[in-house]
């Protein structure tokens, strides 16, 4: 089992990916109240700071349960927290799923495809694993866009959490 202050931190050019902490509830519940970042995450819909707080803390709970998880994506030169990336495998999922989540007044920067390359590198040069998925709604070609950037190829469609939804994987070389 991992202790949390176990929980890597990777660097990128522009970004910091580190462990989630408590003094990111703001950050995530500004993420959780903006309609354009939620509409394709569960049932679309905004959620309130309670859910943030919790987010975080079963963030935590998935970097003990399974030794890795989301990191916290923090802007190297300000420090500011401006999304989240990583790996996470709750009951039920189709494989392990790399995922990425950037705050809108972010977009367009190339942040995400950043953050998820660097946790894909990590997934397979230091964790070992050997494919990662990532479930992606139809109509989130930004997402899509992300997926192939880090070597993701559209593998089928599947019915998962009562919806339609498109599995991309990627398998280390």
């Amino acid at each position: 089992m991992l202790d949390l202050n176990e929980i890597p931190t990777l660097e990128t050019p522009r970004l910091r990916l580190r462990r989630p902490r408590e003094r990111d509830t703001d950050g995530v519940a500004g993420l959780f109240a903006d309609a354009r970042y939620m509409r394709f995450l569960g049932d679309g819909k905004t959620a309130d700071r309670a859910a943030s707080w919790r987010a975080i803390a079963g963030a935590l709970g998935h970097w003990v349960l399974r030794d890795y998880g989301f990191f916290s994506i923090e802007d190297k030169a300000t420090g500011l927290f401006i999304g989240w990336s990583g790996l996470l495998h709750p009951e039920g999922w189709p494989g392990i799923e790399i995922a990425w989540g950037i705050a809108p007044s972010f977009w367009g920067q190339g942040l995400a495809t950043e953050a998820a390359r660097s946790v894909r590198d990590y997934a397979f040069e230091s964790l070992r694993l050997k494919r990662l998925v990532s479930i992606i709604h139809p109509e989130n070609t930004a997402s899509i866009r992300v997926a192939l950037k880090i070597g993701e190829r559209f593998e089928r469609s599947i019915e998962f959490q009562q919806k339609r939804l498109q599995l991309y994987a990627v398998v280390a070389a």
